[in-house]
């Protein structure tokens, strides 16, 4: 799901947390649910609120982007890890297309990756060994 970016622009957290919440509860528990939170349009302040509201929901992940708002950052990724402290896991998407993009993300703290160009780093990976 994508969290209401209006209510992380205007420092309702608690409303975000309440309708993430809502989801969690009204889908089965063997489902994985990521809460995007388009990283790149919130400030740091606003992505370590987003980070715990997400945490706070029982969601399974954050997600950094849908891909349609900019690129994903390693700090970004930093700080929600940060925030977090291995309490919920990161996923990085966006703007991920070489395989240093992925060791970046990785290293900042994402535990999965999301990319368009998947066959272009496994092949990059491939050439590398």
């Amino acid at each position: 799901m994508v969290v209401n970016i209006g209510y992380l622009k205007t420092h309702q957290y608690d409303m975000a947390e309440k309708e993430i919440s809502e989801v969690r509860k009204n889908i089965p528990y063997n489902i994985i649910l990521k809460v995007i939170v388009e990283s790149s349009r919130l400030t740091d302040i606003e992505i370590s609120e987003a980070t715990k509201v997400v945490m706070n929901s029982g969601a399974d992940f954050i997600k950094t982007s849908t891909g349609f708002f900019g690129s994903t950052t390693a700090e970004a990724v930093k700080l929600m890890q940060k925030t977090a402290n291995g309490q919920i896991k990161i996923k990085a998407s966006s703007g991920i297309k070489l395989l240093s993009h992925c060791q970046e993300m990785i290293s900042a703290g994402a535990s999965r990756i999301g990319s368009s160009s998947s066959v272009i780093i496994m092949e990059e990976l491939l050439n590398k060994n």
